[in-house]
Order: C-alpha cells, then sequence, then structure tokens
C-alpha cells in the first residue's frame, strides 16, 4: 500500500510539472501571425541578399582583374 501511495504521488507531481513547466504545443494555426506578410518579408530579404551578394561578387571580380 505504502508502494502503492509513493507511485501515485510521483504520476502526480510529473503531471503537475507538465502542467506548470509544458510541454506545451502550439500550432502555427493558433499563433495570431500574418503567415503572408511574414513569408513575403521572408523572399524579399532573400532576394535582397542575393542582389548584394551578386553585386558584391562583381566588385571583387572586377578588382581582381584591374590589378
Amino acid at each position: 500500500m505504502l508502494i502503492f501511495n509513493e507511485i501515485e504521488e510521483c504520476i502526480e507531481h510529473v503531471e503537475n510539472q507538465h502542467m506548470i513547466h509544458g510541454p506545451f504545443l502550439v500550432w502555427a494555426s493558433q499563433m495570431k501571425i500574418d503567415w503572408e506578410a511574414r513569408l513575403k518579408e521572408m523572399e524579399e530579404s532573400t532576394v535582397a541578399e542575393r542582389e548584394e551578394n551578386i553585386a558584391h561578387g562583381k566588385r571583387r571580380r572586377s578588382e581582381n582583374k584591374s590589378t
């Protein structure tokens, strides 16, 4: 009986810890974020970064040819 009571207390403790500290699952659909705008921002950022990398590469190649 003592072992059974100890096991019940341990189970209750574990369940309480999960309720207090997690794990909490949050799905993307539950978040209040404009995902389309966020995706558009990411795509624009990626395009700008690629253009910057291309320009940088062209500058470096032109510097190497002039020396």
